[in-house]
């Protein structure tokens, strides 16, 4: 069975959150492709945060769409997951498209 991330927000959502801030739609599903490669990989915030050398509680203002990092930071996320951040962000626009379910 494939383990169920937890988000925070749906797809809708985050998008309307993210648009109050002026951001763009990216930026609302960046956080959700993060949750689910945690949960593809097993990894709770703890876990991904002491791997990857990430801030335990920074990761948890980014899923709460609370901090928009930049991708230098974004690129550090990927890679701890093995993939090219520019996969990361194809994956990102996928689930924003409906393509990948959550």
């Amino acid at each position: 069975m494939d383990p169920k991330p937890k988000h925070f927000f749906t797809v809708e959502a985050a998008v309307a959150r993210v648009r109050n801030t002026g951001h763009c739609d990216l930026c609302a599903v960046m956080p959700l492709e993060l949750e689910r490669m945690m949960a593809l990989f097993g990894l709770n915030q703890a876990q991904l945060a002491k791997r990857a050398d990430l801030g335990n509680s920074y990761i948890g203002q980014v899923r709460k769409l609370e901090k928009f990092p930049g991708m230098d930071w974004w690129d550090k996320v990927a890679d701890h997951f093995g993939m090219p951040l520019e996969d990361f962000i194809a994956e990102a626009r996928l689930i924003l498209r409906g393509k990948i379910a959550l």
